[in-house]
């Protein structure tokens, strides 16, 4: 997966590249069946005033924008909670345009046909 990483209000260090594709590779996996060229991410990271850090993400995979926005603690924290979040948000999606999918299948396979159609049958 092609990435980018950038930050408002800190400076990116070799550690934090590696933490982000360490996570992104994660999700890379589960993306084996969308070619490589369909799926890039954007990888924002923040400090915040209270010692705290925001990662944001966004994804485009086969042309559908995805955003993710996590708090956390630590940079590590806030980045697993961004990529278990768009994980799972691709998982629904997946799952929904599988059902979808299975109910266009149903319909089509409980459509009466006509008495013209089923003399061609017999």
């Amino acid at each position: 997966m092609q990435y980018q990483i950038t930050s408002d209000n800190i400076q990116i260090s070799p550690s934090m590249n590696v933490l982000a594709g360490e996570k992104l590779q994660k999700l890379d996996a589960k993306l084996k069946h969308v070619p490589e060229d369909l799926r890039s991410c954007r990888v924002v990271m923040n400090s915040l005033p209270d010692n705290q850090f925001e990662v944001k993400l966004h994804a485009v995979i086969k042309g559908k924008e995805y955003f993710v926005h996590e708090k956390g603690y630590t940079l590590e924290q806030g980045m697993v909670s961004a990529t278990d979040l768009l994980a799972r948000m691709l998982e629904k999606d997946k799952m929904v345009s599988t059902s979808e999918d299975w109910k266009d299948a149903r319909e089509a396979k409980r459509e009466e046909l006509d008495d013209v159609d089923l003399n061609k049958l017999i």
